[in-house]
């Protein structure tokens, strides 16, 4: 830091006649380097984490939606109530592939439960569920109450519900009775989907997962002109093995998308042809979940889960606020903690951003970041 001192001094001592150009010189750097540091960036201050319970549960899906907080999980589905309290909206013995909220009272639920895979709807707050006779996983329309595959993914979009299992894309329009197969294989040589999701501008579905040799899969199927797109470079930037896990479309960079997974975070200028890397290891380690706020530039939280079922591991947030350019991270310490992450919801205001961490065995953390 420099005071009003070290200004008069650069002033004088660069105005002052002398036959050794040293002693100009010197002065100058002096000057400019103390001017140089006064304009350096300002950090904003370390985040606020907030511990909200379920611990012990695997935390695979939040949503954030009409200002309440859902928890799927690997024994039922939840709803925050207040700080580490939440109420249980389904049997505590589902284990949880995703969920659906179509409004503050409509869930639709894909679980397995006693080694069935079903689909269960409630329209009342999840007082009581109806368990869906659906066709899902069938080459015929007769309706069965156990899936003949499962719903690892679920999308809702304007009447439309739409579910990916091992290979195939399908949509139903009736909350998931009737299916009508878009893509893929019913009961595919695949381990299945971890990534559904839709650009409304475009009608376009991206899908993937982990192939049957745990090589990464990503689809881009097309409702206006029924086309599949198969994205076959993604392995360029992400290692074998890995699996797609998330995706968010840019709205600073046209045709952009970004995609995480094993390995980290990359991106597509061209729709999947050619992928980047953004923020990527060499520790495959998983990236479930990331957020991205878009504003003059982009800014990007994440964390990561070190592949681990058995012991703690740091609860690590990772954060860039120039379009992935420069990463930092902030590590909250806590001793037994399984801080490794399966899901994120987040929300953004002026003042704040909020990160609600899902983690592995490790229950709920919000973390806030000050942006004042």
């Amino acid at each position: 830091m420099f005071s009003i001192f070290s200004i008069a001094y650069c002033k004088s001592a660069i105005k002052a006649k002398s036959s050794r150009l040293t002693m100009i010189f010197i002065p100058l750097i002096f000057c400019l380097a103390a001017c140089n540091s006064a304009q350096s960036p300002i950090k904003q201050p370390p985040p606020e984490f907030t511990k909200m319970g379920l611990s012990g549960l695997i935390v695979k899906k939040l949503i954030l939606k009409n200002e309440k907080l859902y928890a799927a999980t690997d024994q039922g589905f939840y709803l925050h109530e207040s700080d580490e309290k939440w109420k249980l909206l389904s049997n505590e013995n589902w284990d949880i592939y995703d969920i659906v909220v179509i409004d503050h009272s409509h869930f639709v639920i894909s679980y397995k439960f006693r080694g069935r895979n079903v689909l269960s709807q409630s329209t009342n707050n999840g007082e009581s569920w109806v368990d869906v006779r659906s066709n899902f996983g069938l080459h015929n329309r007769n309706l069965q109450s156990e899936l003949n595959e499962p719903i690892f993914k679920l999308f809702y979009d304007d009447g439309s519900l739409y579910g990916s299992g091992y290979d195939a894309l399908a949509i139903s329009s009736d909350f998931g009775q009737h299916w009508q197969k878009l893509a893929g294989v019913w009961n595919g040589f695949a381990r299945g989907t971890s990534l559904l999701t839709k650009n409304t501008s475009s009608n376009e579905i991206w899908y993937g997962g982990q192939g049957a040799f745990e090589n990464p899969i990503l689809r881009r199927y097309s409702e206006t002109d029924l086309s599949l797109f198969e994205v076959s470079t993604i392995d360029d930037v992400l290692p074998v093995p890995s699996s797609v896990k998330s995706l968010e479309f840019s709205e600073l960079f046209p045709n952009r998308v970004y995609v995480s997974g094993e390995g980290g975070i990359v991106y597509s200028d061209d729709q999947g042809d050619s992928w980047f890397p953004l923020h990527v290891n060499e520790d495959s380690r998983f990236y479930f979940d990331f957020a991205v706020f878009q504003d003059i530039e982009e800014t990007f939280y994440t964390a990561g889960w070190n592949k681990n079922y058995d012991r703690p591991q740091p609860l690590i947030v990772e954060v860039s606020r120039d379009s992935g350019i420069n990463w930092e991270s902030f590590e909250y310490k806590e001793d037994e903690l399984f801080g490794g992450v399966y899901s994120m919801a987040a929300s953004h205001s002026e003042s704040a951003d909020t990160l609600y961490l899902g983690l592995y065995k490790g229950g709920v953390i919000k973390v806030d970041f000050s942006l004042k």
